[in-house]
This record gives C-alpha cells, structure tokens and sequence, in this order.
C-alpha cells in the first residue's frame, strides 16, 4: 500500500485506487493509504482524476501501484510448498473448517480442530482415517476425513497429528 498523504493524527484510511463504483476491486494493489479527509476529498473519481492537476504525486502514487506485492508473493509462495508437503502426508488438505462445535473444551487431551490419525482395529468403524475431529465429552469423537464424517471412533484409537491451534 502507498501513502498519498497524511494529516494529523487520525489513522489513515483505505481508499481504492480505481473505486468499485467505477470497476475498481478490493485487491491489495489496488489499495492506497490517505488520512480521512483527503480520503472524503478524493471521494469516487479514480485517483488519475483526482490528481490531475498533481501530476508528479500522480506519478510516485501510480509507479508504487505498479511495484510487485513481494510480501504477498512470500506468503503465497510459502503457503504452496505448505500445501504440497501435507498433500504428501495423505491427510485432508482442504483446510481447518471451524465450526459451532465444542470449541475450547479438551476431552481426554483432545480439542475439537485438532487433526488426528485414528486407527480402528475392528469393528463397524474399521479402518485407519485421517482428519479433523468434533470432539464429546462420553470420549466418543468424530473424525471428519476428505471421504466424509466418521462418527463414534473412541479417543483410544486417536492420535493427535496437529493441534488445531496451528502448533
């Protein structure tokens, strides 16, 4: 994001470069910084209207919007080697869905968003499954795998892979 100007002390706004009124988007190259009231100034014109008659602001403001986003291509670039490493674990990578589940309750060292490996030696739920779990309090847990939801595999068989809080 760019600085276009600042007055006081107020925290500076967010104002669009091309407004969504006029096609603009909410993309991060296509945000700028601005202090309120030249935010309220600005108003809907695009920002080569604005500073027309400022023609060199209007060239520092439109070669910074042109500069590559290097912080975003990091974290992008980080999240797909992320990506690819769990895809090679075999676990569901469709992300942590949240939900109203019982949230910030630890059931027998489980937490409802934690990833578990659970293999189920026998019985109607036999097998090994891989994926999120919705933990109860009777111990009885459900493991939510890219195949679907398998409900009642006892904490006994689990183990945690990843915490649901990241670490």
């Amino acid at each position: 994001m760019r600085l276009l100007r600042r007055h006081g002390d107020a925290p500076p706004d967010r104002p669009r470069l091309r407004p969504k009124a006029r096609g603009g988007s909410d993309r991060v190259s296509n945000l700028t910084l601005a202090c309120p009231s030249c935010n309220r100034a600005k108003g809907s014109p695009t920002v080569e209207s604005f500073l027309a008659r400022r023609p060199g602001r209007l060239r520092r403001v439109l070669a910074e919007a042109g500069t590559p986003l290097r912080d975003a291509a990091a974290v992008n670039a980080t999240r797909r080697v992320l990506f690819e490493e769990l895809k090679r674990t075999g676990l569901p990578v469709s992300g942590f869905p949240v939900g109203h589940l019982m949230a910030g309750t630890s059931v027998r060292g489980f937490r409802t968003g934690d990833i578990v490996r659970a293999v189920v030696p026998s019985g109607k739920r036999r097998g090994v499954h891989s994926g999120r779990v919705a933990v109860r309090a009777s111990g009885s847990f459900n493991v939510q795998t890219a195949g679907g939801t398998v409900q009642g595999v006892s904490h006994r068989h689990c183990r945690i892979v990843q915490r649901g809080d990241g670490y």
